[in-house]
């Protein structure tokens, strides 16, 4: 589930524990580790590419084939959050007058320069957590209404589940399967 996911911040011990974990998810048949082990193993390419050196170096057993699919789903996760990313959303509350619509100037400002893009890239599930806090407390202050918070909230936490699903479907095809 992607609401686990969203506060392990990546380093190469990690990486590297996801990497042995998968193998060893792998060889127990175990799809639920395989999956989170795989998404925290590619929240990082560089950390990724550095955890499979040592990893290979070492002469453990990870196919070509495993290799692939983790580098094609960071690939798979980057593209995602620039989809996400690319436009400045726009809410307005359907019980009131209240608006909330970004320019594209301040939705660059706050999601690409600020860090957003960058930092998350590889990691859109905290990505999407990150700006689902900052757009729930502007509609806050710009009076929307409960319900409609709750509503753009809910939007929010549906890209986090469809990014999971794409993810989870990159894995079927290359690595579970």
């Amino acid at each position: 589930a992607p609401g686990a996911m969203q506060n392990t911040e990546p380093s190469l011990q990690s990486v590297r524990h996801a990497l042995d974990t998968i193998i060893l998810a792998k060889e127990c048949d175990v799809p639920e580790v395989l999956r989170s082990a795989c998404y925290q193993a590619v929240c990082s390419s560089s950390l990724l590419a550095e955890a499979l050196d040592a990893l290979l170096a070492e002469d453990v057993s990870l196919s070509p084939r495993c290799i692939l699919t983790l580098f094609q789903a960071n690939n798979r996760l980057a593209s995602l959050w620039r989809k996400i990313t690319a436009d400045p959303p726009l809410y307005s509350c359907t019980h009131g007058a209240a608006v909330l619509e970004y320019p594209v100037a301040r939705w660059c400002t706050n999601v690409h320069t600020a860090g957003f893009l960058p930092n998350y890239t590889c990691h859109p599930l905290r990505g999407i957590a990150a700006i689902k806090g900052m757009i729930g407390t502007e509609i806050e202050s710009k009076g929307f209404c409960a319900t409609c918070c709750v509503e753009i909230q809910h939007m929010w936490e549906e890209h986090a589940e469809k990014v999971w699903g794409t993810f989870l479907e990159g894995l079927e095809k290359g690595l579970i399967q």
